[in-house]
């Protein structure tokens, strides 16, 4: 494997870990509801060595050759971020920072 791309790995992997996002809400939400952050923290971390495995193993070389798997990952993902909307609309979650909006 060349050595820009390992470089290139690297980089992207600090900068995921290191900008704020989901992962980091899911965290400060489970520390805020007086929660423990570890299981947080640990689910996120096998998250990120899971992505790493899969994408080791080529199979991101694959998605990234073929359309149609990409586009089937894109609508699976999708569909799924739809139904965890709805869930949550449907259901939200009792809040310690809103409690104004628990009726």
């Amino acid at each position: 494997m060349a050595a820009n791309s390992i470089v290139a790995f690297w980089g992207l992997t600090i900068l995921l870990v290191m900008v704020p996002g989901a992962d980091w809400a899911f965290t400060i939400g489970a520390g805020v509801q007086g929660g423990s952050v570890i299981p947080a923290i640990g689910g996120i971390l096998v998250g990120y060595v899971g992505m790493t495995v899969v994408v080791a193993a080529g199979v991101g070389a694959v998605v990234a050759k073929s359309t149609a798997a990409l586009t089937g990952l894109t609508l699976a993902g999708g569909i799924y971020l739809l139904w965890c909307g709805a869930r949550t609309l449907a259901k939200p979650p009792a809040s310690v920072l809103w409690p104004t909006l628990r009726r």
